[in-house]
């Protein structure tokens, strides 16, 4: 059944007006809604942060433009999705402008076409202008054809792949407003994926190309908001021109309004079903999130139970692990798996595959432990994942690694205990503790609940960034907006100034 367009939490489909009091293009409308554009490099959904922060600006009164990457060919162009105007393009396919013989000739480079020579030229046109004016070409176009039909009052960058981009587009914007909102530790986040690759020198190229887009163009927006205090910290130390008053932490909480708390996908039900019917008799340590790469730290986890599985022999090993989210391969096959041989736990170590977001919950519910096992680096000292948050609000016991950030919140809260990153015995000796001790369990899963429903949740949070808003946007009347026109590409090679 289609969905109804009067149900705000459900997609609409079809052609997205600019404002809902929007009536004639370009007049005047008496007051008018703030026009918030956020940019978000990959796709939408599922990002959860994105989700809530847009979701919370639309609820306070702000038209939030979203645009996005396509996740593939069928999801739709434009939607609205909980008052969230969101529209996606593919960046791979989108025709771009070759700026060429010192700006004498430019061309518009389709991504496919006569023996293949659009789609090489295409390609060769984004690598240009990315290696010499360091930005995305087809986002450019896309975000200039956006600013001149929205005339936002803000543009909130996701991450800071795009902050290059944005700003370039925005030299000739001195008024709008930009925040660049980090998700991530991104240079030891691409210093981290590169090493898997490439090696330890090619990794510290990437972070050092990350580290100087930092130092130059955070400087030049008007807010950053970071994940966690840490990072606050380490932006305000190594950024020079970024004072510790323009940096706003958001912490990566849950929305106690929404709990991931429905399973929609069949196949996933079905695997739930089977879950809980062979799991009600063990001790169950659970994992929600991405079993990806070896930062997340599951192959301490692992170990740990084969320490603990040998200590306690000959006695019935009841404990089991739930390691519940989208898997990569290599990871899984050539790190795990071996391990679970080793330690003869191919009967104590259960896997799912992808799950939803909003299907975290009742997975998280199976579980008697909930672990966060993240392997200590400059990366995970520096963010905080969400997952500890749920536990927390499903009243689990936390079980998590020494990380800068994981161990500040089980000091603060007594949520749960802490060992340290990447020692199985240590682990073990924790776990173990957690096994045998029924009360201590049931202790630190009220206060992970209580620092939660309290303190950690985005009622609480969703107050800071309401407030930053309140001073960005003043109230001012402008133009009506309309998504309908085409972009027109920006001019490239620019840069805004503070």
């Amino acid at each position: 059944m289609p969905h109804s367009p009067s149900d705000p939490h459900q997609p609409t489909q079809g052609v997205i007006s600019a404002s809902t009091r929007s009536a004639v293009p370009g007049q005047r409308q008496f007051p008018y809604n703030p026009c918030v554009l956020m940019l978000l490099e990959t796709a939408f959904p599922p990002d959860s942060r994105v989700k809530r922060e847009a979701r919370a600006l639309v609820e306070a009164g702000y038209d939030v433009v979203l645009c996005c990457s396509k996740a593939h060919a069928k999801q739709a162009d434009q939607e609205i999705i909980e008052g969230i105007q969101v529209l996606r393009f593919n960046p791979a396919t989108a025709p771009i402008t070759l700026t060429l013989l010192g700006g004498k000739l430019k061309v518009k480079t389709p991504a496919s076409g006569l023996l293949g020579l659009a789609k090489t030229l295409h390609k060769w046109g984004n690598k240009l202008h990315r290696q010499h004016f360091g930005i995305e070409q087809a986002w450019a176009e896309k975000i200039a054809g956006l600013i001149k039909q929205l005339q936002p009052a803000v543009v909130h960058v996701h991450d800071l792949k795009l902050l290059p981009t944005t700003l370039t587009v925005l030299a000739n914007h001195p008024t709008i407003k930009v925040v660049s909102d980090l998700h991530e530790n991104y240079p030891a986040l691409l210093a981290f994926l590169t090493e898997q690759r490439k090696g330890k020198q090619a990794a510290e190229k990437k972070r050092a190309y990350w580290h100087s887009h930092e130092a130059n163009y955070l400087p030049l927006v008007n807010h950053v908001i970071t994940v966690a205090p840490e990072a606050k910290t380490r932006l305000a130390k190594t950024i020079e021109g970024l004072h510790p008053e323009r940096i706003t932490v958001l912490e990566n909480v849950m929305d106690m309004a929404h709990p991931p708390n429905h399973i929609a996908d069949p196949a996933t039900r079905q695997r739930y079903d089977y879950l809980k019917d062979i799991l009600q008799n063990r001790f169950v340590v659970g994992y929600i999130g991405y079993i990806n790469n070896r930062h997340r730290g599951l192959h301490t986890v692992i170990e740990a139970m084969g320490l603990i599985k040998a200590q306690l022999a000959p006695q019935p090993f009841t404990m089991a692990l739930l390691a519940a989210g989208g898997q990569r391969p290599a990871y899984v096959n050539d790190v795990l798996k071996p391990l679970i041989e080793q330690y003869n736990l191919q009967s104590d170590v259960l896997f799912t595959d992808f799950l939803d977001a909003e299907a975290f919950g009742p997975f998280i519910q199976l579980a008697d432990v909930c672990v966060c096992p993240h392997i200590k680096t400059e990366l995970t000292d520096t963010t905080f994942p969400n997952k500890v948050y749920l536990y927390g609000y499903y009243q689990k016991p936390l079980l998590a690694s020494d990380c800068a950030p994981l161990k500040r919140y089980v000091e603060e809260t007594h949520a749960g205990l802490c060992f340290a990153s990447e020692d199985p015995k240590d682990c073990a000796v924790q776990l173990l503790k957690l096994y045998t001790d029924e009360a201590l369990r049931f202790s630190m899963a009220q206060d992970g609940h209580q620092a939660v429903t309290a303190q950690y949740n985005w009622g609480q949070e969703k107050i800071k960034l309401l407030s930053l808003y309140s001073e960005l946007c003043p109230q001012t009347p402008r133009p009506s907006r309309s998504t309908s026109q085409h972009a027109e590409a920006p001019t490239t090679g620019q840069t805004r100034q503070p």
